[in-house]
């Protein structure tokens, strides 16, 4: 709808369940911009939540001491956007790294585990 929509729009007004002619217009051009405010909201919506979920991971692996950090908080950040897996690609690897790393009774695997949950 957003590099295409002009082309899209006769088959659009084809399909529309709203009326034809000049006088119907107006109809036409608040359903366009429903739907474009829409995409809109839905695509930075999605940055936002990829921003804060990376920054937030980041942070926690900042905290467990995992090397690095600031490259996972961004990878997560990228990741956060993809459906199903998102970040959670992350998480895995993060964790198996931190059972390697675990001294003590109390490793900070399970405190991973606990804050990813």
């Amino acid at each position: 709808m957003l590099t295409d929509g002009r082309l899209a729009y006769p088959e659009r007004c084809r399909c529309s369940p709203c009326r034809t002619g000049a006088q119907h217009f107006s109809e036409d051009l608040q359903l366009t911009e429903l739907q474009f405010d829409t995409v809109q909201a839905t695509v930075y919506g999605t940055l936002a939540v990829a921003a804060v979920q990376g920054s937030l991971g980041g942070l926690m692996f900042w905290i467990l001491g995992l090397p690095t950090p600031l490259l996972w908080g961004l990878v997560m950040s990228l990741l956060s956007v993809v459906p199903v897996l998102g970040a959670f690609i992350v998480w895995i690897p993060a964790a198996i790294l931190l059972l390697l790393m675990a001294t003590g009774p109390r490793t900070r695997s399970s405190r991973l585990g606990a804050a990813s949950s």
